[in-house]
């Protein structure tokens, strides 16, 4: 009850093939925050191939539909 209260549910959206994984992940962060686009719209924002997205394709396509991003890289 108390975790309903607070947060609202996270959308889920199963990848279609396996280079799906980051144009399904950006769909469903969107939708958290109301937004709401196809995968092949996000994929071709992605500049999705059969290798699948860099991360820097998949930034630039979340700043593109007005999401935030910021890229850190930490060593473990």
């Amino acid at each position: 009850m108390f975790n309903n209260f607070l947060f609202k549910k996270f959308p889920f959206d199963p990848q279609m093939d396996m280079m799906d994984c980051g144009p399904s992940c950006l769909r469903m962060i969107a939708r958290y925050y109301g937004k709401y686009y196809t995968l092949q719209f996000l994929r071709e924002k992605c500049f999705s191939s059969k290798e699948g997205v860099s991360f820097s394709d998949l930034s630039q396509a979340s700043e593109a539909i007005g999401l935030s991003t910021l890229a850190v890289e930490n060593q473990l």
